[in-house]
């Protein structure tokens, strides 16, 4: 994070590391293995094709296969929309310059009650709710979760 940008705390600077032993040892642990999913690359994008190679390196270090898929926009719109892949996926949003929690209830990727991924939470709908609800900046900060403090304002 930039310095003077609201947020900017060196307390959390670099407060998630990128550790590919420990992702790793974290698999082992769990007993998973031949983990392999799909990463739908975002057409109208090609930086996430780019992205897409340089995780899919990453992930194949620690055993984890991860198939590129590219697709036309309608096939991966319908793909994405109708949850018709088994994995992850890449999509572009400008929304983070206005509310925080403008992404979480305008887009279909983070949306608590009707996402991509039919993720189902009443805490994660009770945190976007007070999000979207809460005026005071300070007070967005100060809710219990991590998810706050760490995901919006690290």
């Amino acid at each position: 994070m930039a310095a003077g940008v609201a947020g900017d705390e060196a307390a959390k600077q670099n407060f998630y590391t990128f550790d590919l032993a420990k992702a790793g040892a974290l698999l082992a642990e769990s007993g998973v293995t031949n983990l392999e999913f799909d990463y739908l690359a975002n057409p109208v994008n090609d930086q996430t094709n780019g992205f897409g190679q340089i995780y899919q390196s990453d992930l194949a270090k620690i055993g984890v296969k991860m198939n590129i898929k590219n697709f036309d926009g309608a096939t991966w719109a319908d793909m994405v929309s109708g949850r018709k892949f088994f994995g992850i996926y890449m999509g572009s949003g400008t929304y983070f310059n206005l509310s925080p929690s403008t992404a979480f209830t305008n887009g279909k990727a983070f949306n608590p009650d009707l996402n991509n991924s039919a993720y189902k939470s009443d805490k994660y709908v009770q945190l976007v709710t007070t999000g979207a609800t809460e005026t005071d900046r300070i007070e967005w900060t100060a809710h219990e979760s991590p998810w706050y403090t760490n995901t919006w304002f690290a």
